[in-house]
């Protein structure tokens, strides 16, 4: 029997998976369990093909049916999860990729580049975003495609109130070759562009994570070597700021999917490759100056150290923005991860961060098993199985 997962809630408390001869299912993670069926609807043998987005614990799921059909795939639906009923339908234009929510915004992203923003209270649309731009609409490149390669537009909201909402888009300085590697900051409540960080990236970005605050986010390029950690916003001087460049690896490794924990401290990223990573975040600006006569004796090995370290400006990334950016990242460029765990290579995992526990990461895998590790805390190392469960 085939599973293929879809990820867990904002907060880690459920999990979703789609089963050949089940349908899509949703896990309760403490305690272990299953919350809900969402039956298939044929009795073909067709695989199964889902999008699932939960809203943190509630009974409201968005839907897409992309199984089979081309009308299925541009259909979503709003679903109370204790009525089983369906409480709000809309069909688009194009087939839908992605959707994103939170308690205040539902986002639904085309494959026409398009981002459909909604206030969730009412389902109102509050804003079209064509990605795509009427001076990229006007070139013979993409005239006659509704997308570019398998490489569609990558959007992450935050999951506090704030909703602030983090896409990709075309590069404005290379339009010959027009690479998906400009990053948008848009207001989702208010409807306003606040930011834009051009060329993250050299290649097109294929992986972004917003912060559950919204004042971080991450980026990964196709390559997926180096993972880029910026402010949305800099408070100082409205210019974006580099926090921290990450070394995932030196292999290339397709990245499907980062995380932030919930106080902005540690990353998580897993993809293609064995191994799920997780780096060390620094401490805010104010916090740093607190500790710095603390953290100058502490010994070079220190993680403190390396994450409250001398600053640098990076004048490569300088030149690519074609403005000076004042860097925040430490003496220690592309830092290495500070703990990890060690999955099969031939299952597709996803990761969560619980809210309400410290140093504590879940995963939950395609070969039907649900983990939870503790992170260790002052040294570099594998994370410790605590707890597991198995699926199907």
């Amino acid at each position: 029997m085939a599973l293929k997962l879809l990820g867990f809630n904002q907060d880690a408390t459920c999990f979703s998976v789609i089963s050949s001869n089940k349908g899509v299912t949703i896990y309760n993670c403490d305690p272990f369990g299953k919350c809900f069926e969402l039956e298939k609807s044929t009795s073909n043998d067709e695989e199964l093909d889902f999008l699932v987005e939960m809203l943190f614990s509630t009974s409201l799921i968005a839907v897409v049916d992309k199984t089979i059909g081309a009308s299925k795939r541009k259909k979503l639906k709003i679903v109370n999860t204790k009525r089983k009923a369906t409480i709000c339908e809309l069909t688009f234009p194009h087939e839908i990729m992605d959707v994103i929510m939170n308690r205040k915004i539902i986002c639904v992203v085309l494959k026409s580049d398009q981002i459909f923003v909604y206030d969730i209270s009412c389902m109102k649309l509050l804003r079209t975003i064509d990605v795509r731009g009427e001076k990229l609409k006007s070139t013979s490149k993409f005239r006659n495609s509704e997308a570019v390669g398998d490489i569609g537009v990558r959007v992450s909201l935050s999951t506090d109130n704030n909703s602030i909402l983090c896409y990709s888009s075309y590069s404005k300085s290379d339009k010959e070759n027009a690479p998906l590697n400009d990053i948008v900051v848009f207001d989702a409540l208010k409807c306003i562009q606040i930011n834009v960080l051009p060329a993250v990236h050299q290649s097109n970005i294929v992986c972004i994570a917003c912060s559950p605050d919204g004042m971080l986010m991450a980026t990964a390029s196709e390559k997926g070597t180096i993972i880029r950690v910026f402010k949305t916003i800099d408070t100082e001087n409205d210019e974006p700021i580099l926090v921290n460049e990450f070394r995932r690896g030196s292999r290339p490794s397709r990245i499907s999917e980062m995380k932030f924990n919930h106080d902005n401290t540690l990353l998580a990223c897993v993809g293609e490759s064995d191994t799920i990573h997780i780096f060390a975040l620094p401490v805010t600006t104010t916090e740093a100056d607190a500790n710095e006569d603390d953290t100058l004796q502490q010994s070079s090995h220190s993680l403190s150290s390396s994450i409250n370290g001398l600053q640098y400006i990076s004048k490569g990334l300088a030149n690519r923005f074609g403005k000076i950016i004042v860097s925040k990242i430490p003496t220690q460029s592309q830092q290495r991860h500070v703990a990890y765990i060690k999955i099969p290579e031939n299952a597709k995992y996803r990761i969560g961060f619980p809210k309400d526990t410290t140093n504590t990461i879940h995963i939950c895998g395609e070969d039907g098993n649900y983990l939870v590790y503790s992170i260790p805390r002052n040294e570099v190392g594998p994370c410790t199985l605590v707890k597991s469960n198995t699926f199907d």
